[in-house]
């Protein structure tokens, strides 16, 4: 098995589709049966790779993939799949929109396990910015998730759909979310003891969509938050005063001294302590966060990505646009019957997104 997987090609694929995602899901399947998705997840990876020498293809293998290595909770090998840029789709492989939608999807659930929460709200804006007129569940959930990882990274939720969503959709995906937005405003109001009202009265709504853990995550971002923004008005600050404005809103965390050394030992507070003798009362004293060399290696790395991917943008614009098909589906759409498609289902996933949150 490992070697048909290791030498199937993207040219044999579209001969055969159906065959070739059949035999795809037969692999998966035996995976399932005897509970070990490690068993071929690096056959299945190869043949996801072979697949388009460039790697920029879709194939029916990349959702499959990604969801074995998240049951596996391989995430740093799922990376060697995302670290490439998948921008070109196929239908004659067999594959769908809800294709698309998986893939990305999943692999934004591959980030956040690996806790890098900008690049899985890119891939999740991805799945948000799909086009089509009707709703796909696939993508109410990207939302919610979204709206969990804006709190954790920005404290708020302002930018709550990607600018390129329609109106009508933006409009569609809150009336499933209302909890997540009820949630936000608590969070983005900086009340501490509003949002503990509200986290008591959704966070079974949190369990139930399988993001309870993700939205625990954005509680300890509330805790964070608080203790950084003392940086905009103190040089100096006694531990002492941190204590009285710290709040842990489950009450069963660290203690504020050990939740602040932690803060400062993972990056994310710039200061340092200073205690003149053991009697002596514990001083924070916060750094200047000046721009270094590797934050412009950084930004430039990421221009460098944007200015590419503008590129691949223009070039698909100007190959979509001459498209008689896009154009006829474009008039289509318009009448297109209601507004929620349960196209793109993520059954497959149920249970693992809490578990994932667990490194």
């Amino acid at each position: 098995m490992n070697r048909l997987l290791d030498n199937i090609s993207g040219t044999q694929a579209k001969i055969v589709p159906e065959h070739y995602r059949a035999l795809l899901h037969m692999i998966v399947d035996a995976s399932d049966a005897i509970e070990n998705p490690n068993l071929l997840l690096r056959p299945l990876l190869n043949a996801t790779l072979s697949f388009s020498p460039s790697h920029d293809t879709l194939s029916p293998g990349h959702a499959l993939f990604l969801i074995q290595a998240l049951k596996a909770k391989q995430y740093k090998l799922a990376l060697q799949l995302l670290k490439y840029d998948v921008d070109k789709f196929d239908s004659a492989y067999g594959l769908t929109y809800q294709d698309h939608l998986r893939f990305h999807y999943y692999g934004a659930m591959v980030f956040i396990g690996m806790k890098q929460y900008e690049k899985a709200i890119e891939y999740l804006s991805i799945v948000l910015c799909a086009p089509g007129f009707p709703c796909s569940m696939v993508q109410i959930e990207a939302l919610k998730k979204t709206i969990l990882l804006q709190l954790i990274l920005y404290g708020k939720h302002a930018l709550r759909l990607p600018r390129m969503a329609n109106d009508f959709t933006s409009h569609s995906y809150r009336a499933f979310a209302r909890a997540y937005d009820h949630f936000a405003v608590a969070f983005e109001n900086g009340d501490p003891t509003v949002l503990k009202l509200v986290w008591n009265q959704i966070n079974n709504i949190f369990s139930a969509d399988g993001n309870y853990g993700l939205a625990l995550h954005a509680l300890t971002a509330f805790r964070k938050q608080r203790i950084q923004k003392l940086r905009k008005t103190f040089i100096t600050v006694p531990m002492e005063c941190i204590e009285s404005k710290d709040v842990d809103i489950l009450e069963h965390g660290p203690g504020t001294k050990e939740f602040v050394l932690a803060m400062i030992e993972d990056g994310d507070l710039r200061a340092k302590i200073s205690q003149k003798s053991s009697t002596s009362p514990i001083i924070v004293v916060f750094q200047d966060g000046s721009i270094t060399s590797s934050h412009l290696d950084e930004l430039e790395a990421k221009l460098d990505s944007v200015r590419q991917l503008n590129e691949k943008i223009a070039v698909a614009d100007r190959e979509v646009g001459q498209s008689r098909e896009y154009l006829s589906r474009k008039s289509q759409s318009a009448t297109a019957p209601g507004f929620l498609s349960r196209g793109g289902g993520l059954e497959d996933l149920e249970g693992y997104d809490d578990s994932m949150m667990e490194l």
